[in-house]
């Protein structure tokens, strides 16, 4: 018992807590054809739906590193807002629409350290995609759709020393879908009618992360 408190004792003292800052972005055609072909249904006087280009956000997580390799789990969430004012209905007033695009992804991987300065890493994600919905005539919101695919992300990271117990990374990364969804149910929901089919949505991305790593700083053990 003694023997396994020691080593579980050392496991923990080799953990550190991480915090980002990430931005991702992309082509996000399927997202994009349906705010295309919702500026033309709704035809917003003042302001349309821009296009979504790309999305930022945070993240939290544990990583722990023995030598040359590294296991790294955490979460993330990613955001972007797009608001279309001056929608008229009949037998409603002007209204505004807000769409939030948020993305709450879980991920666990593998990091390999070539030094202290430099690694590479492969994550597997289960991301999780909804897009929250806002009229100004209506007092809640409500989700309009969401969903969930599995992606996996390659990144090289720039580890920059700091003290004993903090340090930053600096990684960009493209993350690549493995799995993909319909967006055909939300274009029934808002009666976006067209002869011509929707993509499927993925999350083939791109983007930089900078991620503070907290707690004991590994060294290499060359």
């Amino acid at each position: 018992r003694f023997i396994m408190m020691m080593y579980s004792n050392f496991i923990w003292s080799q953990i550190a807590m991480t915090v980002g800052y990430h931005y991702s972005a992309g082509k996000f055609d399927a997202l994009n054809e349906l705010i295309d072909r919702s500026n033309t249904k709704y035809n917003p006087s003042n302001k349309a739906w821009s296009s979504l280009k790309g999305m930022n956000g945070l993240s939290l997580g544990l990583k722990y590193r023995y030598g040359s390799f590294g296991l790294n789990g955490g979460w993330r969430y990613l955001f972007s807002i797009k608001s279309a004012k001056g929608i008229v209905e009949t037998g409603t007033s002007n209204y505004d629409w807000q769409w939030n695009f948020q993305n709450n992804a879980y991920n666990l991987g593998l990091e390999g350290f070539i030094s202290n300065y430099f690694s590479l890493g492969f994550d597997i994600l289960w991301d999780g995609y909804r897009i929250k919905s806002k009229r100004s005539n209506q007092g809640s919101s409500e989700i309009l759709w969401k969903d969930n695919i599995m992606s996996s992300t390659i990144y090289g990271s720039l580890n920059i020393p700091g003290t004993e117990i903090i340090s930053m990374s600096i990684r960009p990364f493209v993350q690549i879908p493995i799995t993909k969804v319909s967006m055909d149910g939300l274009a029934t929901q808002l009666g976006l009618e067209s002869s011509s089919t929707i993509p499927k949505f993925n999350s083939m991305t791109y983007g930089i992360s900078i991620i503070f790593n907290n707690g004991p700083q590994a060294k290499d053990t060359e």
